[in-house]
C-alpha cells in the first residue's frame, strides 16, 4: 500500500521511435479513477522485481505486441506480427511471482494472452489467416474507443456478474486464445463467431483477462470502469 491505496504495477512496453519505455495513459488513468496507485515497472534483473514484489498489491498486464509464437511450442507465421524477447521474459517472471504470491492480475489484450501462454496455453497467430475470419471484425484501430462487437459472457464467472449477458466492446487485435490452459475457465466470447474474449482463474483471489481494452473505455461505459474497481478492490484486500 502506498499512502493507504494499493499499489499496482503495470507492465512496460517499448515505444522505439519515441525512443521511450512506458505504457498507455489509460492504464494509469483507469487504475487512478479506481482508487489505486499505478506504478510502470521497469526492465530489471530478477533481484529488482523481488524487491518490487515486496511492495506491490496487484499486476496489470498491459497490450503490446504479439507474443512469440515459441512460448506456446509454434514456429511464428508469416502473419505473426512484431515480437518483444525482452518483455516476453519479464511479463513472465511477473506472472510466476503474482502467480505465487496470489497477487490480483488483471491481463488486457496481449497480456491476457501471454498469461495464457504462460500457464500451458497456445493461441491463434493471426485471426483472419488461421480462422478466415474478416480482419476488421476484431482489429478495428479506426475505433479505439468505440464498441464494434458483442461479447457474451459465460453464466457464473465475475465478469458475467459485472457485466450482464453481453457487453459490446472495442476490439484492437488480430491474435487470440486458441487452447486455453486447464487453470482457467471462459469467462467471455465473441457473440459472432466465438472467439474467446475473457478468461478467469476460480481458485485464485482475483485472476481475469480480458481481449478488449477496458482502459480505453473506463471514462464512458460503467461496465469498463467496474472491472478497474473490483481489480483495485481486490488489490486492497476488500
Amino acid at each position: 500500500m502506498l499512502a493507504g491505496k494499493p499499489l499496482i504495477g503495470l507492465t512496460p512496453a517499448r515505444f522505439r521511435e519515441a525512443g521511450v519505455v512506458g505504457t498507455r495513459a489509460g492504464y494509469e488513468e483507469s487504475i487512478r479513477a479506481a482508487g489505486g496507485v499505478p506504478l510502470v515497472l521497469p526492465f530489471a534483473e530478477e533481484a529488482v522485481l523481488d524487491a518490487l514484489f515486496e511492495e506491490l498489491d496487484g499486476l496489470l498486464l498491459t497490450g503490446g505486441v504479439d507474443v512469440d509464437p515459441r512460448l506456446y511450442g509454434e514456429t511464428p507465421q508469416p502473419e505473426c506480427g512484431p515480437i518483444e524477447t525482452e518483455r516476453d521474459r519479464l511479463e513472465l517472471q511477473l506472472i510466476r511471482k503474482a502467480w505465487e504470491k496470489d497477487l490480483p492480475i488483471l491481463a488486457v489484450c496481449r497480456g491476457a494472452q501471454i498469461l495464457n501462454a504462460a500457464m500451458g496455453g497456445t493461441l491463434y497467430q493471426d485471426l483472419p489467416s488461421e480462422l478466415g475470419l474478416p480482419p476488421e471484425r476484431h482489429s478495428r484501430r479506426d475505433a479505439e474507443s468505440l464498441l464494434v462487437h458483442e461479447v457474451r459472457t459465460v453464466p457464473g464467472t465475475r465478469i458475467s456478474e459485472w457485466s450482464g449477458t453481453q457487453l459490446g466492446v472495442n476490439s484492437l487485435h488480430h491474435q487470440a486464445v486458441k487452447r486455453l490452459a486447464p487453470v482457467f475457465v471462459p469467462a467471455a466470447y465473441s457473440a459472432e463467431d466465438d472467439v474467446l474474449e475473457g478468461f478467469e482463474a476460480p481458485e485464485k483471489r482475483f485472476v481475469i483477462a480480458v481481449q478488449w481494452h477496458p482502459e480505453r473505455l473506463s471514462t464512458r461505459q460503467g461496465e469498463a470502469a467496474r472491472l478497474f474497481e473490483e481489480f483495485v478492490k481486490a488489490c486492497a484486500n476488500e
